[in-house]
C-alpha cells in the first residue's frame, strides 16, 4: 500500500528538498531533476483535472510529461503518491496564506476574509478538487490524508474558539470542538456542492458565497455578530462577558 508524509509533518516543518521515489529516502535532485519533478505534477494535475482519478493512469501522465514510465516510477510511487504530492503542495499554499488565519479578535472581518480566500481557491479549481473529493471515496490511504487535514482544521478553529470565549468575544454557551467540525463541516460542503458536484445555473460567486457563509458563522459563534475588528488586524475592543444566557 501507498504511503504518503504525513499531513501533520508537512505542516509543521519547512518544506525539505525533493528527493526520488517519495517516500523513500534518495539523493537530492539537480536542476534537470527538479525541473522534470515539476512537468510530472504539472502533467498530473491536468490529467486528473481533465479525466477524473479513475480515468487517469500513470501511463497518460507520463504521457503528457513527455517521459518514459520509468522515468516516472523514479520520482513517484504510483497515481496515489502524486496525487497526494498534488494535494499537500495545494494545502501548503493555502495555509501560508496570511488571509487563511483566524483570529477571532477580528470579528466578522476576519471570517470574511478567511472564508473569501477559501472560496476563492475552491472556485477557480473545482475541477481538481472534486477529483480530491472522489479519490477520498476510494483510496484508503488518501482517504486517511484527507481525515488528518480535517482534524488540523477543526482543531485550528477550535483552538480560536476557545481564545474568543476566554477573551469573552465568542458565546460561552457553544462546546468548542463541537461547532468547529460543524462550521467546517458546513465551509466544505458547500464549496463541493456549489462549485464542483451540483453548481446551480446561476452559480454565486465566491464573493457572495462569503457574505452567506460569513453571517452564518458569525451569528452561530459571535456574541457581537456585527464585531468589525480592527482595521491592522489587532485585537477587537472586547464585551465584557455576560453573567447569564446570552441572547
Amino acid at each position: 500500500m501507498t504511503v504518503v508524509p504525513a499531513m501533520s509533518d508537512l505542516l509543521t516543518s519547512a518544506p525539505a528538498a525533493p528527493t526520488r521515489r517519495e517516500p523513500k529516502a534518495g539523493p537530492r535532485l539537480g536542476h534537470r531533476g527538479q525541473q522534470t519533478r515539476a512537468a510530472l505534477l504539472v502533467a498530473a494535475r491536468e490529467a486528473f483535472t481533465s479525466g477524473g482519478y479513475h480515468g487517469t493512469t500513470v501511463a497518460k501522465i507520463a504521457d503528457r510529461a513527455g517521459v518514459s514510465l520509468g522515468t516516472f516510477y523514479t520520482y513517484f510511487a504510483d497515481r496515489s503518491a502524486i496525487l497526494a504530492h498534488l494535494v499537500q503542495d495545494s494545502v501548503r499554499g493555502l495555509l501560508a496564506d496570511p488571509d487563511r488565519t483566524w483570529r477571532v479578535s477580528q470579528g466578522r472581518e476576519g471570517i470574511h476574509r478567511v472564508l473569501l480566500s477559501y472560496l476563492k481557491a475552491h472556485a477557480e479549481d473545482a475541477p481538481f478538487w472534486a477529483v480530491w473529493e472522489e479519490v477520498t471515496l476510494t483510496d484508503p490511504v488518501l482517504a486517511e490524508l484527507r481525515r488528518e487535514l480535517s482534524r488540523l482544521l477543526i482543531a485550528s478553529v477550535t483552538r480560536e474558539l476557545t481564545r474568543g470565549i476566554d477573551a469573552g468575544l465568542v458565546r460561552p454557551d457553544i462546546d468548542p470542538e463541537s461547532c468547529a467540525r460543524a462550521l467546517t463541516g458546513m465551509v466544505d460542503r458547500y464549496c463541493h456542492v456549489t462549485f464542483s458536484f451540483d453548481p446551480p445555473q446561476h452559480q454565486p460567486s465566491p464573493q457572495a458565497s462569503a457574505e452567506v457563509l460569513t453571517d452564518i458563522w458569525a451569528r452561530a459563534v459571535l456574541l457581537d455578530p456585527d464585531l468589525a475588528g480592527s482595521a491592522d488586524r489587532g485585537a477587537a475592543v472586547p464585551r465584557p462577558r455576560e453573567t447569564g444566557s446570552p441572547r
